[in-house]
C-alpha cells in the first residue's frame, strides 16, 4: 500500500538519520576533507523534518527549513506545518537555536484553504532570506536580527491547474506550489518555480 504524506515523510527522515550515521564510501578519484558533523538539536517536541538550509559564513548562522506536511502529528509533537529555524553556529560543537519564523498559515492545524503551508528552501541574500513556501508562495524575511526575524515582502502566484498528466505524487494540482526560489544579485530578479504554473520572474519593489 502507498504511504500517506506524513508516514512517507517520517520514513524518509528515519532513512536520512541512518545514512548520516553511516557516511557513504569516498570514490577512489576523490579525497575526503570532512566526514564528521555536528547536528543542531531541535526541541524534543519537533517533528524532525529538516530538509534544506542556508548558511551565513560571516555571522555563523544556519537557517534551517523543516519541511513538515504533518500538521497534526502525534502526542507530544508540535502541531502545524514546517517552518524556519535559526541556529547560532559561533561554537560549532554546540549549535543553539536562537530564532524561528512561521507564516500565519503555517501555524494552523486545520485545512488552511486546503493548501501546503510548509517551508521548502531558503536562499540568503545579505540579511534577507528568500524562502519558497509552497502554497504561501515566496516569503522574504529580514534576518538582520536573527532572534526576531521579520517578514518584509512576499509573492504568491495565483493558483492554476497543472497541465502535465498524470500529476506528480503528493502534489496539490489546484493550488499554489512554490518549490524553489533563487535571486540574481546583479539584477535583483527573483526566480520562483511553481510545480503547477511554472516559472515566475518577479522584481522586489520594496
Amino acid at each position: 500500500a502507498a504511504l500517506d504524506r506524513c508516514r512517507g515523510a517520517a520514513a524518509l527522515t528515519r532513512a536520512g538519520e541512518r545514512s548520516c550515521r553511516e557516511p557513504p564510501p569516498v570514490p577512489a578519484n576523490f579525497s575526503a576533507i570532512l566526514t564528521a558533523r555536528r547536528e543542531a538539536s531541535p526541541p524534543p517536541t519537533a517533528d524532525g523534518d529538516g530538509h534544506s538550509s542556508a548558511y551565513d559564513d560571516r555571522r555563523r548562522l544556519l537557517f534551517a527549513a523543516d519541511e513538515d506536511f504533518c500538521k497534526t502529528s502525534g502526542p507530544g509533537i508540535e502541531k502545524g506545518f514546517g517552518y524556519l529555524r535559526i541556529y547560532d553556529y559561533s561554537q560549532p560543537a554546540q549549535p543553539v537555536q536562537i530564532g524561528e519564523y512561521r507564516t500565519p498559515n503555517s501555524r494552523g492545524t486545520d485545512d488552511q484553504a486546503a493548501g501546503d503551508y510548509t517551508i521548502h528552501n531558503p536562499f540568503l541574500v545579505g540579511t534577507d532570506l528568500y524562502i519558497s513556501w509552497y502554497t504561501d508562495g515566496v516569503r522574504v524575511v529580514d534576518v538582520s536580527t536573527p532572534r526576531s526575524p521579520t517578514e518584509v515582502a512576499y509573492f504568491v502566484p495565483p493558483a492554476g491547474q497543472n497541465p502535465v498528466k498524470p500529476s506528480q505524487r503528493f502534489v496539490l494540482t489546484n493550488t499554489t506550489q512554490v518549490w524553489g526560489v533563487v535571486v540574481d544579485p546583479a539584477t535583483g530578479l527573483v526566480y520562483a518555480s511553481d510545480m503547477n504554473t511554472g516559472l515566475w520572474i518577479v522584481r522586489r519593489i520594496r
